[in-house]
This record gives C-alpha cells, sequence and structure tokens, in this order.
C-alpha cells in the first residue's frame, strides 16, 4: 500500500509543514490516486529486468531518473519510485509475484 506523506525532516518551517499537511489531507492522494498507483507499481515490476535483491536499488534509481525527466522531481510516479527505494519491503520476492499475475491489475498485466 502506498500512503503520501510529508517529510517533516526536510520542512522544517511548522507553518509551511502544518500547510501541506493539511493540503495532504484534503487532496486525499492515496485514494485519489489508488487505482494509478496499483497500475503503474504493476507495469514497474512486470517490466523490471533484475534477477537479483541488490540490483533493485539500482534499477529504481535508473527508472527514477528517467521520470524526473518526464514528469519533474515532484510527480507522484517520481515520490513512488523514491519510496520503494527506501523501502526494505519492496523485494525480489514482490517483483516476482507481480510478474506472476494472470489477472490484470486495473488493466495492466500478463
Amino acid at each position: 500500500m502506498v500512503k503520501f506523506s510529508i517529510d517533516s525532516r526536510i520542512i522544517t518551517d511548522a507553518v509551511l509543514r502544518n500547510r501541506l499537511e493539511k493540503q495532504m489531507q484534503n487532496l486525499d492522494l492515496s485514494t485519489r490516486l489508488g487505482k494509478a498507483v496499483n497500475e503503474f507499481l504493476s507495469q514497474l515490476c512486470f517490466n523490471i529486468l533484475v534477477d537479483k535483491q541488490e540490483e533493485i536499488p539500482i534499477y529504481l534509481k535508473i527508472q527514477l531518473k528517467n521520470y524526473e525527466r518526464l514528469y519533474a522531481m515532484n510527480d507522484w510516479r517520481c515520490a513512488t519510485i523514491r519510496g520503494l527505494i527506501n523501502c526494505p519491503q519492496f523485494n525480489i520476492d514482490v517483483i516476482n509475484n507481480y510478474k506472476k499475475i494472470k489477472e490484470p491489475i486495473n488493466g495492466i498485466g500478463a
């Protein structure tokens, strides 16, 4: 499950952080982007070209640069990839499970 949030370690101004958190709450990105995130993760995992755990962050960092060029660094796809890079639960088993899915996820799949 993907959850969008503000990194309070980066935004130290309390007023700005509160405004951003309120905006995030109002937008409810996790709900609004739920289907799109599922499709994006399905495509990313289905197309990933790695066989080993240690290759995953390298691949994701390359994809992040590509998506930043296409959509800019604050796009939800870039934020999702940054989250995956820092998520130890996103591992080769998760990727392989996505690749085994026969039924499409929101229209995407094998």
